[in-house]
């Protein structure tokens, strides 16, 4: 009689390769949604620190600042104080602001006061499914991100 041999037959490599594969092919969904998520948190935390950074130049100069964001090129600036950024390509946007606000067609701009307040607005990020919100409150000019 024979010993017994360690290790594992042709058939069981086989069947355990397939099922990994069968694993990988079926998170691959599941991982992509995910980091489009991230994607679209990223994307609200940078406008809300650029409007937080032009607040906080107008804070500091004594002069009024705008925060201009072009909706149809998905990049956003303000002058003087950072230059322009771009959205990723994947997330949709939409912008509510002071009808005095919109420059010329896709662009328009929340302006920072000196004292502290804003013109206000509300830019809305979407991929996915899924949004995520950057409010600028008229009153204070804080920025903040709501996402799910």
């Amino acid at each position: 009689m024979r010993p017994a041999q360690d290790g594992f037959t042709l058939i069981e490599v086989l069947a355990v390769l397939a099922i990994l594969a069968a694993a990988t092919f079926l998170a691959m969904p599941v991982t992509r949604g995910a980091v489009s998520v991230q994607a679209l948190r990223s994307a609200a935390s940078d406008v809300a620190a650029a409007a937080r950074m032009t607040r906080a130049a107008a804070l500091r100069s004594g002069m009024e600042q705008a925060l201009t964001i072009d909706v149809a090129e998905r990049r956003y600036w303000a002058d003087g104080v950072m230059g322009s950024r771009a959205l990723p390509g994947h997330i949709g946007l939409e912008l509510t602001v002071p009808p005095g606000e919109q420059a010329r067609g896709s662009v328009s701009r929340i302006r920072f006061l000196p004292g502290g307040g804003s013109s206000g607005g509300k830019l809305v990020l979407r991929a996915g499914g899924v949004s995520a919100v950057v409010n600028v409150d008229w009153l204070t000019g804080g920025a903040s991100v709501a996402t799910p």
